[in-house]
């Protein structure tokens, strides 16, 4: 039962590790699509979106982390809001070439960096009065101390 569990978390990370690197260049293509270029299969093109795929990562990090420090819906609506701010960039910003798209990127996911920071500093600060309970241990231990 173990190893089931383990090869299922393997192929969970897997295909997240995909997702995370396929969401920019899909929207970019989608973004030309609906501006009604079509779809271009020359393979300059396609390796012209490859750069694009990591760039992605900039934004999902900080929402990913905020999604894990349980504020689920303010990363998702970060990632959703910032996410189209970012394939519009992207685009925008690729005439300038792969450095035009990494700034465009990089500036797209700056306000998710912040919300984070603040985040993690409120949230370490009320923990350190006693405000917060510490949710990295066991959740069933944290809340039977509560209880006590």
């Amino acid at each position: 039962m173990r190893i089931v569990r383990f090869v299922l978390r393997v192929l969970l990370i897997l295909v997240l590790l995909i997702l995370t690197l396929v969401w920019l260049p899909a929207g970019v293509v989608l973004q030309s699509l609906s501006r009604g270029f079509g779809l271009q299969l020359d393979p300059n093109y396609l390796m012209s979106l490859a750069p694009v795929a990591p760039m992605g990562l900039l934004l999902v990090f900080p929402c990913w982390r905020l999604i894990r420090m349980g504020y689920r819906r303010l990363g998702i609506i970060l990632l959703v809001i910032l996410g189209g701010v970012s394939i519009f960039a992207v685009n925008l910003w690729g005439l300038f070439g792969p450095i035009g798209m990494l700034a465009a990127a990089a500036a797209s996911s700056l306000p998710a960096w912040i919300v984070l920071v603040v985040t993690a500093l409120r949230e370490s600060t009320q923990r350190a009065v006693g405000d917060v309970p510490d949710w990295s241990e066991d959740p069933v231990q944290t809340i039977a101390r509560m209880r006590k």
